[in-house]
């Protein structure tokens, strides 16, 4: 076993000789960070830091202008898949002397000698001499005086878009409720005050003798007559009703973003600089008035809860005008596009409209449909819908003629004078509650008949985000053409069901379907059980009680729909882009959803027992998977991307696909805040790492054995890769002893928040503390040990303390791109944050499967990327450059065969008119790249060079590739200016597949997604033996 890992100044020195660490091993040295503190310190990293953002005079829907400040972590490649946020507060911060001590501490890394310019910042906050008064004093100054930053706060909107649609939920609650209060004023229990039913009396031995007011039917000596004269326990309250009916039918005018005041937070009014919510004022006080009536209670508690909300977005000084500038503009586009199609006589008319819908709903051939869809491979996508939707029908169906039944028989045995009270169930306890107070109306069969709906779809909603499952599932995998191939009709069609029938890439799809299908039968489950709590309160709640007390049902059923409305609120994509945490510590409340629904209805944990079950195996697994020790190798900063190099202590116990995706944790910032990152290095990057200097943590090569050197010497010499070992003295080789093999798995983590006076974000907390672990705060950074016997070993597993591991890892967990591998042509396309499982496949196939004769034999690349984020993909320009060769040296020394071919196309978009400078990168350059007679067809200078400023439009992309002198290639990469136009390029590869089916994985923005999709559809069909299967990932 290895000593407990230190730090060490001349990493070659021996135990006795070690300098001792000056890096605290207590938490209070580093707390700053971990609290989000002011960072004052200098920024000492060898990379330049991200240039100030221009502020945009036109800010995005709902406000989210600068993606960097919200406070969620985001990787190269997904934002979308579910995250578990920290529970962190700011304090104040360490002062940067004390943070310059911790940074120049002895640590476990060592950065290279070589040192880059630097660029000073402009942000104040990062100056190291301002203050947190002064730069809060500064930022309110350029708010204020800076033109168009009217709707520019100190906070993008982010609390206040959550109450935005908290608003609506609260107009739901309040025009519900508030009828149900007025209604529940006219509430009573017999009709009219006679014991009739569906005006006939009852049988007579449950009617008291007028005299005496005896009757015949008893129970343990007691008797059980019907008492016409009770009065209902409900009570209602006509002006508290009418004022939450008006104020509900307030709330939607006022948030609407496009009329009302939804959304609005100027920064130059009152309210703004006193922090004051004037509509959360109100709901707060609205909220005090429903208190008084129990039929608005929940209504008043969301209404608080909103105002609450609203209150707290004021004290953050959240500012935005909710999209309106966009809107407006992107209305009078269309409203101008309108016009002109009108007058070109191309707009077909309001007639013309209605008529084409008419004869498309009439000539609407099912066998066609069926067709079509299978055509597209979208057969069982609605075919799963369709089972859903059935599966609820029938449910609602003979739950309501059941329940039907149960209240025919008891006005029946009403009438008959046989109802079965004579007994101590439950049953028997409502029947003598009926014969009392009155039978339950028929609105309670259509109430359990959605509580039933209910009770399935609430167990249904957890399968699609069990981790574990869909991994299991999704390595079961086939592609449609060899699902197609099998020529045994048993082994074509039942072999391997479950991916070839089940859409699991929808997995996500199908959460939300029966999060729909929750919300719209629990609304109506409360509507009818309120219509019939009006004429038979007190049976209906005995009858549905549950642990011998009445109103089980109506407080357990109150915090069920409290914590839909929690949930729900903070669902929307808007609410979740804008800050995560929201997003994920709302839906939280799920635990007391699913606990008051144990209470609600004791049937609902036979629904939910096995999906129940499986959540919390779920929950242990991760526990224990994040549990087990990794070693960190290498950090690297290139801005504002960090790249983390990392490695299970025993490899089989990180087994993964490329594609696939894991979460990090770092218990120093939380111990219970994780993140997911897709990887960006291939499965055998883990068994096959690079060679590297111990001393410096740098890559380096073989120095190949001199001509001249004695038959039977021993020779095993190395160079750094920056240096020419040509122009090197042998003496300054390297031994085989100084150097070793760093297997590795890697993610690129994009830091947000760099330009905030305060480390907020979870990413720029990990990266301000890798920067303290380090000797000189200086990347990269390359983490070691020594072991027993004093040696170095490459990687570090505990922080300062030497208990606590520097990061934990959850996964790895499955994702559509990894069903790459069961196709023989591929396109893999990435844009913006969508780009990491692009770069684990191209790793995989260039330097491994390819020469291994692996499919898929025909890769095409895809990569949509903005001018000016072309900087923060620095390290995938040196990977292109790096797997170009690769590629290349393979094909030339015979190792991969020549059927195999891989095409990068990079559109930049958004590129100016004026040339960019082009700037040196920031990694050192590679000498020894060029051993034998094969050398590189370019340089990463020279791509990074045509990214900036691409010259070629896009459109005509595939006429274009075929002039072999293209100024935009190199090699196989092809830069363009411009968007892809993918109507020409999936025609191309469909006229020239050698593959009848076609994998296409993507990861990115939403509205490329829906534009592939449309592709797919229209290029695949089964009869031209062509067939476009898209594998979108979900963020």
């Amino acid at each position: 076993m290895d000593d407990p890992e230190f730090s060490m100044g001349n990493p070659m020195s021996t135990g006795k000789n070690r300098p001792k660490s000056n890096i605290p091993n207590s938490p209070k040295k580093m707390e700053s960070i971990r609290k989000g503190q002011p960072s004052n310190r200098i920024n000492t990293s060898n990379a330049p830091p991200p240039p100030p953002r221009v502020a945009s005079n036109s800010p995005t829907r709902y406000n989210r202008v600068d993606d960097e400040t919200k406070d969620t972590a985001d990787t190269v490649v997904d934002d979308e898949r579910p995250q578990k946020p920290r529970k962190i507060r700011g304090e104040k911060s360490m002062d940067i002397v004390e943070l310059n001590q911790l940074s120049s501490t002895e640590g476990p890394t060592r950065g290279p000698s070589q040192k880059l310019d630097r660029q000073k910042s402009q942000n104040p906050s990062k100056s190291g001499n301002v203050s947190k008064e002064n730069v809060e004093k500064i930022k309110s100054t350029k708010s204020d005086e800076e033109p168009g930053r009217k709707f520019r706060g100190k906070n993008i909107i982010q609390y206040g878009l959550w109450a935005h649609y908290m608003g609506y939920g609260c107009s739901l609650m309040c025009v519900t409720l508030g009828f149900f209060a007025c209604l529940w004023t006219t509430a009573h229990t017999w009709g009219g005050g006679k014991c009739t039913v569906n005006g006939t009396p009852i049988n007579s031995i449950y009617i008291p003798d007028p005299t005496t007011g005896q009757c015949l039917a008893t129970y343990n000596g007691h008797q059980v007559c019907c008492d016409a004269n009770s009065e209902s326990s409900l009570v209602g309250n006509i002006p508290v009703g009418v004022i939450y009916v008006l104020y509900g039918l307030f709330i939607i005018p006022y948030e609407n973003i496009t009329w009302g005041y939804g959304l609005w937070f100027p920064t130059d009014s009152f309210f703004y600089r006193n922090r004051i919510s004037p509509i959360g004022i109100f709901h707060i006080l609205v909220s005090i008035i429903g208190f008084t009536n129990y039929a608005t209670a929940l209504a008043a508690a969301c209404l608080l809860t909103n105002g609450g909300i609203y209150a707290y977005a004021a004290y953050r000084f959240e500012g935005g005008d909710g999209g309106r500038v966009q809107s407006k503009k992107a209305y009078e586009q269309k409203l101008a596009a309108k016009q002109k199609a009108i007058q070109d006589g191309t707009a077909p008319t309001f007639s013309e409209n209605i008529s084409n819908s008419i004869n498309h709903v009439l000539q609407w051939n099912p066998i066609a449909f069926y067709k079509r869809i299978y055509n597209e491979d979208k057969l069982s996508s609605y075919f799963w819908v369709f089972i859903f939707i059935l599966g609820n029908a029938l449910l609602f169906i003979v739950t309501l003629l059941t329940w039907f039944g149960i209240l025919t028989a008891v006005r029946n045995g009403l009438l008959d004078g046989d109802l079965d009270i004579f007994c101590k169930s439950r049953l028997c306890h409502a029947n003598r509650k009926m014969v009392r107070y009155g039978p339950v109306s028929i609105m309670a069969a259509w109430a359990k008949a959605c509580g039933n709906c209910l009770n399935m779809d609430s167990s249904l909603i957890l399968l699609p985000v069990i981790r574990n499952l869909l991994r299991k599932l999704n390595n079961s995998g086939v592609s449609f053409s060899n699902a197609r191939s099998q020529t045994d009709y048993f082994a074509k069609f039942f072999s391997r069901p479950l991916t070839r029938y089940v859409p699991l890439q929808k997995n996500i799809e199908f959460h939300k379907m029966c999060a729909l299908a929750i919300l719209i039968f629990g609304y109506f489950h409360m509507f009818f059980h309120f219509i019939n709590l009006v004429t038979a309160n007190i049976a209906t709640l005995t009858l549905f009680r549950f642990a011998r007390w009445d109103p089980t049902d109506w407080l357990t059923g109150a915090f069920v729909t409290y914590a839909m409305f929690i949930i729900y609120t903070a669902a929307p994509d808007a609410v979740r882009h804008a800050k995560y945490e929201i997003f994920f510590r709302s839906h939280h409340m799920f635990i007391v959803f699913f606990l008051m629904m144990f209470l609600h209805g004791p049937v609902f944990i036979y629904w939910s027992l096995l999906p129940v079950g499986l959540y919390l195996l779920e929950r242990y697994l991760q526990l224990y998977r994040g549990n087990r020790p990794y070693l960190v190798n290498k950090v690297e900063w290139i801005p504002p991307v960090m790249a983390i190099y990392f490695r299970p202590v025993f490899k089989e116990d990180f087994v993964f696909k490329e594609g696939q995706y894991l979460y990090l944790n770092c218990p120093y910032i939380s111990q219970t805040e994780w993140h997911p990152f897709t990887i960006s290095s291939a499965y055998d990057d883990l068994h096959n790492g690079p060679r590297i200097h111990l001393e410096t943590g740098e890559e380096v090569v073989e120095v190949p054995r001199p001509s001249n050197l004695p038959h039977g010497a021993k020779w095993n010499k190395f160079c750094l890769a920056s240096k020419d070992w040509r122009n090197m003295s042998p003496n300054d080789y390297l031994d085989k002893s100084e150097t070793g093999f760093m297997d590795y798995v890697s993610i690129h983590v994009k830091a947000h928040g760099l330009d905030e006076p305060y480390a907020r974000t979870w990413t720029r907390k990990l990266k301000e503390y890798f920067e303290l672990l380090s000797p000189g705060g200086k990347f990269p950074f390359y983490f070691y040990r020594r072991d027993q016997r004093g040696e170095i070993q490459i990687g570090r597993q505990y922080g300062p303390d030497g208990k606590q591991p520097i990061i934990r890892v959850d996964g790895p967990h499955s994702a559509p791109s990894e069903h790459y591998t069961n196709y023989g042509t591929v396109m893999l396309i990435g844009a913006g944050i969508g780009l990491t499982p692009c770069a684990s496949v191209l790793c995989a196939l260039t330097k491994y499967r390819w020469k291994k004769n692996f499919n898929p034999e025909i890769l095409h690349f895809y990569w949509i990327v903005r001018q000016n984020e072309v900087d923060s993909f620095q390290w995938l320009v040196h990977m292109l450059t790096d797997l170009s060769f690769e590629m290349k040296r393979g094909q030339e020394t015979g190792q991969i065969e020549k059927r195999y071919y891989c095409e990068i196309n990079i559109y930049v978009t958004g590129v100016e008119k004026a040339a960019k400078e082009v700037r040196p990168l920031y990694r050192p350059k590679k000498e020894n790249v060029n051993f034998g007679n094969v050398t590189p067809a370019f340089t990463a200078d020279e791509l990074y060079a045509l990214m900036l400023n691409p010259t070629v439009e896009s459109k005509g992309q595939v006429k274009k590739m075929k002039n072999s002198d293209s100024p935009n290639r190199l090699q196989d990469i092809w830069i363009w200016n411009g968007r892809p136009y993918w109507d020409e390029i999936f025609k191309e590869l469909k006229d020239q597949r050698q593959h009848s089916d076609i994998g296409v994985c993507f990861c990115g923005a939403p509205v490329i997604g829906a534009d592939l999709r449309t592709m797919c559809e229209k290029y695949s069909n089964a009869e031209d033996d062509c067939l476009f299967s898209l594998h979108k990932e979900n963020f």
